[in-house]
């Protein structure tokens, strides 16, 4: 369907998988086919994770090579004997990078996602196709660090990035914006983890909510946060250092979700 020239429509395609690259690669002629000249990229690798340090939760940033990718995001991998992602480059010269993982050191940009965009020579653009490909599931696009939430979830600003860039506007209410009945705190992830890990929450109106870390003691090791949020889905990160900005030890350690009605109380695990 995408390569049929006697469609009469523009056609449009988001692909995410952590192994994307490597089943339809391995799938025969017709899936790499599709792979290389639809999605426009080849298949490297079936691990990316010895080019970025080994990360299982990776910053994803934009290359800035399209204006429309703003929202710096995490890819979370979980562990590295179950998950990891594929490395891809792109086949030919068109097809532009639009994020990249972050990485220590100086080691040349790795992408973390590609678009395409071939025009059809119509005037009025009827025939243009746009592909974006995402080395990593969607599910695992997890918090905005460069802007508020919002109630308004990483991945769900990822998919208005992605209609933007084809031109698309995206209206009605925001994606991942639900509202729960009470409070929800998920577990942490990564967890275990070294040397951050995030915390999602959500609330059920707005109001004033802390998010404070312990040790196995009772201690108060740091405050996350304190502040009044609106209701929906919301998210910390902690940086494993106390209030002070003094790196912690590995450990057991409890964060502490608390509202003016409800507190949830997790467990979470630093290894170094």
């Amino acid at each position: 369907w995408f390569n049929q020239a006697s469609e009469t429509v523009s056609r449009h395609g988001a692909f995410f998988g952590d192994d994307i690259g490597a089943s339809m690669d391995a799938g025969g002629a017709t899936t790499t086919s599709f792979l290389n000249n639809v999605m426009g990229v080849v298949f490297v690798s079936d691990d990316v994770g010895p080019k970025i340090g080994n990360q299982t939760a990776p910053v994803v940033t934009s290359t800035g090579n399209d204006p429309s990718f703003v929202t710096l995001y995490i890819a979370y991998g979980g562990c590295l004997v179950i998950n990891d992602f594929d490395e891809l480059d792109a086949n030919g010269a068109e097809p532009v990078m639009t994020h990249r993982f972050n990485q220590p050191g100086s080691s040349p940009d790795v992408s973390a996602g590609w678009e395409w965009y071939r025009e059809a020579g119509t005037p009025d653009g009827t025939n243009d196709i746009f592909t974006n490909v995402f080395p990593y599931d969607l599910q695992f696009v997890r918090s905005s660090l460069n802007a508020p939430d919002n109630g308004v979830s990483a991945r769900a600003k990822l998919l208005g990035e992605i209609f933007a860039s084809w031109g698309k506007t995206v209206g009605g209410p925001a994606i991942g914006a639900d509202v729960p009945s009470k409070l929800v705190v998920s577990q942490n992830y990564p967890n275990p983890f070294n040397p951050s890990t995030t915390i999602d929450f959500a609330l059920p109106a707005k109001e004033r909510v802390t998010v404070k870390v312990y040790d196995l003691k009772g201690a108060l090791v740091t405050t996350l946060l304190d502040a009044v949020l609106p209701a929906g889905p919301q998210s910390i990160i902690w940086n494993g250092k106390d209030a002070h900005g003094a790196a912690v030890g590995s450990g057991v350690y409890l964060y502490k979700v608390q509202t003016q009605d409800t507190a949830v109380v997790k467990k979470m695990v630093l290894i170094k």
